[in-house]
């Protein structure tokens, strides 16, 4: 049976186009494949020692409250990171592995596993941790990449 959809976690680093490669790879060879490349951005948080002063948007100049400006400033961040993730599709067009682009706000290993279930992901391919020896293994104790391959159903490929 082919992987109908692999689920790429794209972080940026290194690991994550190693793991996209291999999706990419794996895709292309089941030919009924999809490649579903997510990027989950942690929200910036709203200073609690601001006061409720009102702040300028950057965007219109007029004044907005604290909640605004913060809104503004991490949907912006949010349609930067869709832009980005659609430049690194387009490296893979003449592959002709369907690549979808997604975004989504808050705790990474929660957000993928939950998108993992909603979606009926038949495998994720995610990059682990890059340290190496005891400090590494400590470090890889709370990794994403291990809480996501403990908390789905479907296979976990994890890059090293």
């Amino acid at each position: 049976m082919p992987f109908r959809k692999i689920l790429v976690p794209y972080d940026g680093s290194k690991l994550s186009d190693k793991s996209l490669n291999q999706a990419i790879e794996l895709a292309t060879v089941a030919r009924e494949s999809k490649v579903i490349l997510l990027q989950v951005m942690e929200e910036i948080p709203i200073p609690p020692t601001f006061s409720n002063q009102n702040f300028h948007s950057y965007k219109t100049g007029g004044k907005v409250s604290k909640t605004q400006f913060f809104k503004e400033i991490n949907k912006d961040k949010e349609l930067d990171l869709i832009e980005h993730l659609n430049k690194i599709k387009t490296r893979y067009v003449k592959k002709s592995t369907p690549i979808t682009v997604r975004v989504l706000v808050g705790n990474p290993a929660d957000n993928i596993i939950k998108f993992a279930e909603q979606e009926d992901v038949d495998l994720i391919v995610i990059g682990s941790a890059e340290e190496k020896g005891i400090s590494g293994f400590i470090k890889g104790l709370g990794s994403v990449s291990r809480k996501v391959s403990e908390g789905v159903a479907c296979p976990v490929l994890i890059m090293r």
